[in-house]
Formats: structure tokens, sequence, C-alpha cells
């Protein structure tokens, strides 16, 4: 038989097939290990069109990018020159950035709306609805400056909401859930009970396994491994927990846009979901309130700008090119990424979000877990939402938050069995 001459990709020596032995000896019919896997197979593997980049850090571009957003003072946008050189990732399909060592530090999936899930739908109109329930969050690092600048002079734009555990800012507690903003709290309580919450997490981790296993098993894992509540889990009160998983979900909107910086969190692996929706104000049970909806004549092509970037990678996704549920994994505590300008119209806003293990609040947890009662230790309003579940009538004549948390731990007790 003939034989043909090739190159291997990975290591570019010359290999000779079609030969009838190998050189071990063995037909070569029979099964050998394989050196790498071709992109075609890759997308068959996991049902999308994939396409693969070698990656190099350029710590430079990062040191331009930082000093000129520390001395603006805002965060910068795409038409600057220090983002000239960018590759940007905007077509259906998989992107993966691949290091030297082989390390996938960043990758994105962008589906579209024809091949969005129900339930993916279901979650976003969930984490819309959330976030018009809660209070924002006005002390993240990010819009400040970054983790390891916080120059106060530094102003982010747009709004972050949060759905789990953090640090509490709250005296004599340790932990706590996001809080909700006054006269919200029945709206919060009924997307817990109803399973809302482990629908996010179940459809979010659903589909980072999907595309990143590896990364999404890693998560799972540190989590476990530190018996760390999901973001899910509104019920625990301190006790071990076979519940697990990143603990903060948070939500942003209304043209956000921040600091490229690092972020200080537990597990470095970050993932989130991207996509747009039309924003308009209607009647509802007698109140006007602020709704979003998803709307097909609603997508990222209609706001400008807005895009995420790795810093130190010269790579970013241009949302502004996309259609539908764009995907983002990304390392938040080693390489520096961030969101530019924007510009949105009135009647739309770009939702992003991102599922972490924080810093912050897993040694929260774990401090509430080392004192001898954790519950008195978690925020009294998250207390509050169970007691009304469980003990609802006490609420009547509750005369203050700290009354009815203590009626709270009561009506726990008596209908769970245990002491809190």
């Amino acid at each position: 038989m003939p034989s043909k001459e090739k190159y291997s990709i990975l290591s570019g020596e010359q290999v000779v097939v079609g030969s009838s032995v190998n050189e071990d000896g063995r037909p070569d019919y029979l099964p050998k290990p394989a050196t790498f896997m071709p992109l075609e197979t890759v997308s068959n593997l996991i049902g999308n069109t994939v396409k693969l980049y070698d990656i190099r850090r350029s710590p430079d571009t990062f040191t331009r990018i930082e000093a000129k957003q520390k001395r603006l003072g805002r965060p910068l946008d795409a038409s600057m020159p220090e983002f000239q050189d960018f590759t940007w990732i905007s077509e259906p399909g998989v992107t993966y950035g691949m290091l030297d060592d082989r390390a996938l530090p960043m990758a994105v999936r962008i589906t579209p709306w024809e091949k969005v899930t129900s339930n993916q739908r279901k979650v976003m109109e969930i984490l819309m609805e959330h976030t018009t329930m809660m209070q924002s969050i006005g002390n993240n690092a990010s819009m400040n400056g970054g983790a390891s600048a916080k120059d106060q002079k530094f102003k982010g734009k747009g709004e972050m909401y949060g759905m789990g555990w953090h640090l509490s800012q709250e005296p004599n507690t340790t932990v706590s859930r996001y809080a909700s903003k006054k006269g919200e709290m029945g709206g919060v309580i009924e997307q817990e009970t109803s399973g809302q919450l482990e629908l996010v997490r179940s459809e979010y981790m659903n589909a980072f396994g999907s595309f990143l296993p590896g990364p999404m098993a890693t998560m799972e894992a540190v989590a476990a491994e530190h018996n760390i509540p999901s973001f899910a889990n509104w019920t625990w009160v301190g006790e071990p927990t076979e519940y697990t998983g990143a603990n903060s979900l948070t939500i942003t909107r209304r043209d956000f846009a921040n600091a490229l910086h690092r972020d200080n969190d537990f597990c470095s692996l970050a993932y989130g979901w991207w996509w747009v929706a039309e924003e308009f104000t209607a009647e509802v049970d007698g109140k006007s309130r602020i709704v979003f909806r998803l709307n097909p004549a609603f997508d990222h092509d209609c706001i400008p700008g807005g895009e995420f970037v790795w810093g130190e990678y010269n790579m970013g996704v241009r949302f502004q090119k996309a259609k539908g549920l764009v995907e983002i994994m990304w390392r938040g505590k080693e390489d520096p990424h961030g969101t530019l300008m924007g510009s949105e119209p009135p009647n739309a806003t770009r939702f992003g979000t991102s599922i972490q293990l924080t810093k912050r609040g897993v040694d929260a947890i774990q401090a509430a877990r080392r004192k001898s009662d954790p519950a008195i230790h978690i925020k009294p309003s998250h207390l509050f939402k169970v007691y009304l579940i469980y003990d609802g009538f006490v609420h009547a004549s509750a005369r203050s938050e700290e009354e009815a948390t203590i009626h709270c731990r009561i009506g726990i007790r008596n209908s769970l069995g245990r002491n809190l």
C-alpha cells in the first residue's frame, strides 16, 4: 500500500499514513491514541459551530487601558485606540480562547432567538422581574475603579442587582440575602417558594455544562467541597447543606458599564448570560410599574456599544452584531475584564448576568457557621421571609422586624422540629 505524508497539527512533525504496520508493530487498522480532535468533530460533539483562537497575554494592553480609565474617571468605549487591534466575537456558535499551556480562560456561545429554549426564556423573564423588586447594589468595586484600584473618582454606569448570599452590611449580622425594595417582599417570596430560583440555577448550570463541562464541574466541586449554599437555596439558615453552588447571581441593566478589573472571587470561574429586552411602563395590580419583555423586535443590534472585553487578551464580544442569547465564561480573579460604554434607547435595555463564588460571600457564610447560633447572624429579612411561610399569622401582631424575627425562629423551630 503506498504511503502518504502529512504534518501533525500540534507538533508539526512529519508522519506517514496509509502503511500497513504502525511504528509499534501493530496493524494500522487497530485503535490508537489520538493527539488532537478536529474542530468539525468538536462542533458535532457539542452541537455548535466552533472557533478556536490561540491567545496570548498582553499586560501592556491592560496597562494602557487601566491608565486611561483612571485618567478619565469613567468606563471606556470601543472606539478608543486602546481597542483598535481587538478581535471581536459576534457570530453564532461557540468560540474558545486557548493559551500556550492549553488552559481555556475564555469562551463565548451565541444562540439565535429561534434556538433559545422556552425554559431559557422563562429564566430571563424571572431575572428581569427580579430586578424590579430588588434594591440596586451600590458598592460594587468594578463600578468604582476596579477591585485592585478602588479609585473613588471613577464612576461606572447602569444598575446592578443581586440574588443569593453576600456579606451582610447590617449590624450584628454576618451573611444575608440581597434586600428587596419596600413593599416588594411578596413578589420575592413568590419567586422563592414557587421554584423559580431553582429553575434559574438548573438552566444556568445545564447551559454552562453543555459547552464547558470541565469548568462547570469545577465550580460545582468547589461549592460542594466548602459547603457553600447556592444562590437558589433561600431556606438555608446556617446548617450544612447538600444544596450547594455559586452563592451569588448578579444582574445588570440600563447601559451598565464598568472599569476593567479583576474580581475578588473565591473561585476564579464566572459564567453569565446577556440578552436585550423591551422596556416600558404599564399598570400592574393598580400600580404603574416598569416592565421588561422579550420581544424579537428588540435585539442587540438596537444598542450600540456595551462590549464585554478581556483586557489582556485583546478580545471582546461585540454584542451589537450578535443576535439572541450570548453566554460568556471568564476567569474573574485572574484576567482583567469589563463592560465598555454603550448607548441604550429609552425603550430597550441589555441585561447581563453572572454566577460566581464570591470571596466575601463565602467568607461570610463560613464565619456565620462558626458562631454558636448561626441563624442569629443571618440577616433578619431572610428569616422574616421564612417566618411568613411557616408562621404567617404572627406577622400581624409583630410590632417590629426584630420581634418578627424572634417569632420567625419560633415558627421555624415548631415547623421543622429543630431549635434555631
